[in-house]
């Protein structure tokens, strides 16, 4: 799996990492106001969260991490 935990120091809570994952790994918790990684086994590594965080909050592990792989549609 790619997505190791989301740094909650620079998240903002804006939920753009919940919206954006294809994979629905990511939940908001409200109590927090902070995006939190719930099913990082689901990771498909197309790093998608990544690129849409405004705050470069996610990290990654650096197994299984090959680049961007978007074979959607």
């Amino acid at each position: 799996m790619a997505v190791k935990r989301i740094d909650t120091e620079k998240c903002i809570g804006c939920k753009t990492c919940v919206k954006s994952c294809p994979a629905d790994v990511f939940r908001y918790d409200a109590e927090r106001k902070k995006a939190v990684v719930q099913y990082p086994q689901d990771c498909q590594l197309c790093l998608w969260c990544v690129t849409e965080c405004p705050r470069d909050a996610i990290q990654l592990t650096k197994d299984n991490v090959s680049g961007f792989l978007t074979c959607w549609g």
